[in-house]
């Protein structure tokens, strides 16, 4: 019986999502990209998906969809 050769795999697509800052963080975070970010209140940035959820989830940004 052959055996089929194993496929690299390849990563997800970087998706990203748009959130919407509902409390300010004093200490910044560190993107995917390694980029140092600001979460102030009202502000909106496009993160990827991980750390919008993340953020989301602990209640300090909520998804602001278009």
């Amino acid at each position: 019986e052959p055996v089929e050769p194993e496929s690299p795999e390849t990563p997800a697509p970087n998706v990203l999502t748009r959130i919407r800052i509902l409390v300010s963080q004093e200490d910044e975070i560190m993107t995917e990209a390694g980029d140092e970010l600001k979460l102030t209140e009202g502000d909106v940035h496009m993160l990827d998906s991980d750390m919008a959820t993340y953020l989301v989830d602990a209640g300090v940004a909520e998804v602001a969809s278009l």
